[in-house]
């Protein structure tokens, strides 16, 4: 994929450091905090969570350079099946047991959304490094509470919107960044999966049920939100309309629930810059499809979902400009770039080279107006 340009982390603090013969950093103090990397060694990542944090996240991590060094699961007997598979050295039942080994530099946190604050603080307060997935959390004062903590610490906090760092849409920022289509002024995004269009097709309890932080606006929305603030800059208001196609559905616990979480999404948002965005979402259609478009006074942007990007100058034909190829599989690029800033050092002065909880907790605001529109029936404006 092509580079994108961002501002190095500068080394303003106080950092002691030892480059070896071959240009290794083999020795540093990192605002107090000591990990592996100052040692000369690969960094340690603990991951909570056995279900995105094994099947994604342990491939990713090694991929990106990382080694895996604990896993943790309230499910005793998972966390220790899925270290066994997956060779990873420690398998602990509690967050506590695993935030407090000395062979965890970085803890990745893939619990249920309602139980990131919890997991993010205890990490936190252990001195560790923290990612953690996304949605940040329940809402926008637990992750204003988890940022004000990640800064404290002194630690890098980042929040997985990995999918920043896909070809096709590391190529849009890159066409927008050369004002490409000119000034923006409408940008259309379309997601539509069938992953619950079979009403009797088992889920995990909490991604049913909105008091769990279940639901499609968190699990794609978050993503889409993420990157049109990336791309298009600060949203001002949201109006929303959220649906739910099937009032019960079994649980993979066991059961059924009723169900509260959305799984189709409407979401209008008026951008600081005048430009306007709509996402469109639904979990619960035949024919799933992606497709986002952006049009500006001097042209169209469209990114398909096989992961083409299409660019017309002005009312001329579209163009090829990245060829069809994976949209997904970003989490190595996205853990790569945490790592990096890990090994410069976390100054808090210079912009992050990938999503921090500050990212997170705009994301956050979007989302917690986007309910609150769907409730009340009207516009919200961001705080």
């Amino acid at each position: 994929m092509n580079a994108i340009h961002f501002r190095p982390v500068r080394l303003e603090d106080p950092i002691e450091f030892r480059v070896s013969a071959v240009g290794r950093l083999t020795e540093r103090s990192c605002r107090g905090h000591r990990c592996s990397y100052c040692a000369g060694m690969a960094l340690r990542v603990g991951i909570v969570g056995t279900g995105f944090g094994a099947r994604v996240q342990v491939p990713g991590f090694r991929a990106a350079g990382y080694e895996v060094t604990a896993i943790c699961s309230a499910h005793a007997e998972r966390a220790r099946a899925v270290a066994e598979q997956a060779g990873i050295p420690a398998a602990v039942a509690t967050v506590s047991d695993l935030v407090e080994r000395d062979d965890v530099d970085v803890v990745s946190v893939t619990s249920p959304p309602t139980l990131h604050r919890e997991h993010t603080l205890a990490a936190l307060a252990a001195g560790k490094h923290v990612i953690c997935e996304k949605p940040m959390a329940r809402d926008s004062r637990e992750a204003r509470e988890m940022l004000a903590a990640a800064e404290r610490a002194g630690v890098v906090h980042a929040i997985d919107h990995e999918f920043r760092y896909t070809p096709a849409r590391s190529k849009v920022k890159e066409l927008l960044e050369a004002r490409a289509v000119g000034e923006m002024r409408l940008a259309l995004v379309m997601e539509m999966t069938g992953m619950l269009v079979d009403p009797a097709r088992p889920r995990q309890e909490w991604w049913l049920r909105r008091d769990r932080s279940g639901g499609l606006l968190g699990a794609i929305g978050s993503h889409w939100i993420d990157s049109l603030i990336w791309w298009l800059g600060a949203i001002d208001r949201v109006s929303s309309e959220l649906g739910v196609s099937a009032q019960t559905r079994p649980t993979t616990e066991g059961g059924s629930v009723r169900v509260t979480a959305d799984d189709t999404a409407q979401v209008l948002l008026r951008m600081s810059s005048g430009a306007i965005a709509t996402i469109q979402l639904s979990s619960a259609v035949h024919h799933p499809s992606r497709r986002v478009i952006l049009y500006g006074s001097d042209g169209t942007i469209v990114l398909g979902g096989d992961g083409r990007v299409l660019l017309a100058r002005g009312s001329g034909a579209l163009e090829e400009i990245l060829p069809a190829g994976t949209n997904d599989g970003a989490f190595p690029d996205f853990a790569r770039r945490v790592r990096a800033h890990i090994e410069t050092g976390p100054t808090g002065k210079a912009e992050a080279p990938h999503p921090t909880f500050a990212d997170g907790l705009r994301v956050q605001e979007v989302m917690d107006a986007a309910y609150r529109s769907a409730e009340v029936g009207g516009a919200v404006a961001i705080a």
